[in-house]
C-alpha cells in the first residue's frame, strides 16, 4: 500500500492524546500513527466532559452542539491551509451541527446504544429511544451527518445497520490496535515461546479494569477446573483489585493491580507478564472491541474468549485463540487447552506463530491507519 503525505488531515480528540492511559491510549496511539501517515496532521482536542454529559441529559441538546460547533468552525477558520479530510476519534460533539464542506467521518468502538447494552432486542432498542432519548438523537445525528463512518468491528457496524438504517456503502470496519509503544523483538518472542513451551505451569492471565463485565469470575473457575484435570495452572489478574474472596485467597492466583504504562516499572511488570503468559483469557460478557487482545498478540499470547461482539473481528478461530458461546466458555475452554497440553510443544508453537502473524497483519496502528488513509484518498 503506497503512502500519500501529501493528505492533510485535521484530527479530533475526545480523549486526552497526551495521556497514554486515557482511553486506554488509544487517542494517543491513533495520533501518533496519523502523524506518521501525513504530511500535514493539525489536532483539535474537544474533550467530552461529565459535565457535558449531563447537560445533554438533561435537554440542553441543541445549545450545546451549537456552542461546539461554533467553536470548531472558528478553528478551521483560523487554518492556513484547508484540510482534505476532518477525523473525529470518537463520537466528537461537532458532527451534529457541522456545516462545513470538508468531509468528516469518525473511528471509534461503539456509539450510545452499543455502550448502553440495548442493541440485543428491537424491544431493547425502543427502551433506550425512550430512557436515554438525546443520546439517541447524538447517535443519528452523527451517524447521519458523517460523510464515512469507521467501527472497530462488525458487531458495531451491523447494529447501526439495524437499528439506525444506515446505508452499507457509508460504514468501514478498521480495527484498532495494540497500545504499545515498543513491542517486543522476534529474539525476545523466540526466547519467550521457547520457555513457555517447556514450562510445567501453565501461566493464563486476565486483564481489565471492569472484571465484572470482562469476565474474571470465569478466567477463575476454567483456572481451578484445569487444575482439579491435573494441570498446573496459575492466574495473573491484571488491572484491578477485585472483591472475591475466593480469588483472592486462591493458591492459583497471582493479583498485579493496575499497572501504568507511563510508570517504567509497571511497563516493566505488564511486558514481563505478556512474555510469561500461555493464553490471555478473556471471556467478556460483553465487549465493544478490547484493546488488550491485540496488546496480548503482539507478544505472541493467543486468547481464550467469548464469541461475542468484538471479540468476533478481532480473534480468528485457531489462529490467534479461540472463542466459546458464554455459557460454554469454562467447560470448552478446559477440553480445548487439556487437548493442547498432550502435545503442547508442537501446538503452542505453531498457535503462537499464527497469532503473530495475525497481529502484523490486521492489529497494529500502523497497519490500520494506512488502511484508513487509503478509505479516505479514494472518498476524495
Amino acid at each position: 500500500m503506497q503512502t500519500n503525505k501529501n493528505l492533510e488531515l485535521v484530527i479530533v480528540n475526545h480523549k486526552n492524546p497526551g495521556n497514554i492511559n486515557d482511553f486506554s491510549g488509544t487517542s494517543y496511539f491513533m495520533t501518533e500513527a496519523f502523524r506518521k501517515e501525513c504530511k500535514n496532521l493539525k489536532e483539535f482536542n474537544d474533550f467530552e466532559s461529565s459535565e457535558r454529559f449531563q447537560s445533554i441529559v438533561k435537554g440542553n441538546f441543541k445549545k450545546k452542539f451549537n456552542s461546539v460547533e461554533k467553536t470548531f468552525s472558528q478553528y478551521l477558520l483560523n487554518l492556513d491551509t484547508k484540510p482534505d479530510f476532518i477525523l473525529c476519534q470518537g463520537g466528537n460533539s461537532m458532527i451534529p451541527l457541522y456545516k462545513h464542506d470538508i468531509p468528516i467521518t469518525f473511528w471509534h468502538d461503539s456509539t450510545w446504544l452499543t455502550l448502553s447494552q440495548s442493541y440485543k432486542s428491537k424491544k431493547a432498542f425502543s427502551t433506550f429511544k425512550t430512557n436515554y432519548k438525546n443520546f439517541y438523537l447524538w447517535d443519528k445525528a452523527v451517524l447521519e451527518r458523517s460523510d464515512l463512518i469507521i467501527f472497530s468491528s462488525e458487531f458495531i457496524a451491523e447494529a447501526c445497520r439495524e437499528y439506525y438504517n444506515i446505508q452499507q456503502n457509508k460504514i468501514k470496519v478498521v480495527p484498532f490496535g495494540a497500545n504499545l509503544s515498543a513491542p517486543p523483538n522476534q529474539k525476545t518472542l523466540t526466547e519467550s515461546i521457547n520457555s513457555k513451551v517447556c514450562n510445567e505451569t501453565l501461566n493464563l492471565t486476565f486483564i481489565g479494569k471492569d472484571w465484572k463485565r470482562k469476565g474474571l469470575a470465569a478466567a477463575f473457575n476454567l483456572t481451578k477446573k484445569l487444575n482439579y484435570m491435573g494441570i498446573n495452572t496459575t492466574l495473573n489478574v491484571v488491572g484491578c483489585e477485585p472483591q472475591l474472596p475466593d480469588l483472592i485467597n486462591s493458591p492459583y492466583v497471582i493479583i498485579g493491580g493496575f499497572l501504568n504504562k507511563k510508570n517504567t516499572d509497571h511497563l516493566k511488570k505488564f511486558e514481563s507478564i505478556l512474555l510469561n503468559t500461555h493464553f490471555l483469557v478473556h471471556p467478556a460478557l460483553s465487549e465493544p472491541f478490547g484493546i488488550v487482545l491485540c496488546e496480548a498478540n503482539a507478544f505472541g499470547v493467543p486468547v481464550l474468549g467469548t464469541s461475542i461482539e468484538g471479540l468476533k473481528t478481532i480473534i480468528k478461530n485457531g489462529e490467534n485463540g479461540f472463542l466459546f458461546k458464554k455459557n460454554r466458555f469454562i467447560n470448552n475452554a478446559a477440553d480445548k487447552l487439556f487437548d493442547l497440553w498432550t502435545n503442547f510443544d508442537r501446538e503452542y508453537h505453531s498457535l503462537s506463530n499464527s497469532t503473530l502473524s495475525t497481529y502484523h497483519e490486521s492489529l497494529t496502528w500502523t497497519t490500520n491507519v494506512k488502511v484508513v488513509r487509503s478509505i479516505l484518498e479514494k472518498f476524495k
